[in-house]
């Protein structure tokens, strides 16, 4: 349809029984952005014109020595970034083609996991089976990749306490006193 605009088409996949308040809120936030770059082409760039560059590559390379300690060949960096990118996609397209064959993206494989891939409900299930993906790693990597001390191969998986963070979370093992490791720290058996 033409002169629809972003927010129209992502609205058109609404529930018919939410039409008429979907498509007023995709006009009005369509409104909302021509009023934004009206203003920015009007009124800001006007007001900044001749002003120093605050987020340019001069800038860039500043905090880019700031972090890092060196100066970085930024045009060097930014074609390793973009070529990475570049591999990346091809090997999820690789992995895309094994859970689907003839998948046009990886979203598609994703989409297809989400319907019909295997899902894990539960807080227990969840840690049994991350327990199970670290039990796995230890068994494939001891003696063929590392040589891993016993001490080591004993990972306890566990959950972070409701309100803590939503990721895995990894703190180094500390010892408070002979034999026994700081709250909070992995227990190791």
């Amino acid at each position: 349809m033409e002169g629809r605009g972003w927010f129209e088409d992502f609205a058109a996949a609404g529930p018919d029984a939410l039409r008429a308040e979907l498509d007023e809120s995709a006009r009005a936030a369509t409104a909302a952005v021509v009023e934004l770059r009206d203003w920015m082409r009007e009124v800001y760039a006007p007001a900044i014109e001749g002003a120093p560059n605050t987020a340019g590559r001069e800038r860039y390379a500043r905090w880019s020595r700031y972090f890092n300690g060196t100066d970085l060949d930024l045009d060097e960096a930014y074609a390793y970034g973009w070529s990475e990118y570049h591999r990346l996609l091809g090997e999820m397209k690789l992995e895309a083609e094994k859970i689907l064959p003839g998948a046009a993206t990886p979203w598609v494989a994703l989409a297809h996991l989400d319907e019909h891939g295997r899902h894990i409900e539960g807080v227990d299930e969840v840690r049994e089976w991350l327990q199970g993906v670290m039990d796995r790693a230890m068994d494939s990597l001891d003696g063929t990749h590392f040589d891993l001390a016993e001490r080591v191969r004993k990972v306890e998986s566990r959950i972070a306490p409701a309100g803590s963070a939503a990721a895995p979370y990894y703190t180094p093992r500390r010892r408070t006193s002979p034999g026994r490791a700081a709250p909070g720290c992995p227990r190791w058996a």
